[in-house]
């Protein structure tokens, strides 16, 4: 298992526009020529969103992130701090080639991998893709609370990561990365 974090982000629509659709043969093609197919898409799961639809789950996302300081108020914790201009965060979770995980287990893995990290309450988009030989499952993960308006604790998640991939290499029987087990 491959747990890869990306820099966090601040389009919501930007990351549906390259996670939900094909990719472009160049990052130079203007966007009106970019791709509007799907066919690499396999899957898509939503959580913590009133919308099933990933595009409304976007636009549901985007509108927790800009409401920010009134879920604070709401939820009456103090208003200060600076406010997040980030808020996009993808991650994918990636398994061996010679894994074939339905996408049922890809979306366990990945509801699996949000507790472990502690962003289970946030809301999030699952896209599975079928474009590349091995499985591979991203998250657009709201980085603020849809009920606090906090944003998420993401110190040291390339660490938490690799702890979460280790656990759950050894519960499915095979360890692909030994290196994680120095970090033990």
């Amino acid at each position: 298992m491959v747990p890869n974090i990306a820099k966090s982000g601040k389009s919501f629509r930007g990351a549906g526009k390259y996670y939900l659709h094909d990719k472009a043969a160049s990052r130079d093609i203007p966007n009106e020529l970019k791709p509007t197919s799907d066919e690499r898409v396999a899957f898509m799961d939503t959580r913590n969103c009133v919308n099933d639809d990933p595009q409304r789950a976007i636009d549901e996302m985007w509108a927790t992130a800009e409401a920010q300081t009134e879920l604070k108020r709401a939820a009456g914790l103090p208003l200060g701090g600076r406010k997040c201009t980030d808020p996009v965060k993808t991650i994918s979770l990636s398994w061996h080639p010679s894994e074939k995980p339905t996408p049922e287990q890809m979306i366990a893995a990945a509801d699996s991998y949000l507790a472990k990290m502690g962003w289970s309450e946030h809301q999030a988009i699952y896209i599975g893709h079928n474009d590349t030989a091995h499985a591979h499952i991203h998250i657009i993960l709201n980085r603020v609370h849809p009920e606090t308006g906090r944003v998420l604790d993401d110190r040291k998640d390339y660490r938490r990561a690799q702890e979460w991939a280790l656990e759950y290499e050894k519960e499915h029987g095979r360890i692909f990365c030994e290196k994680r087990l120095d970090y033990e």
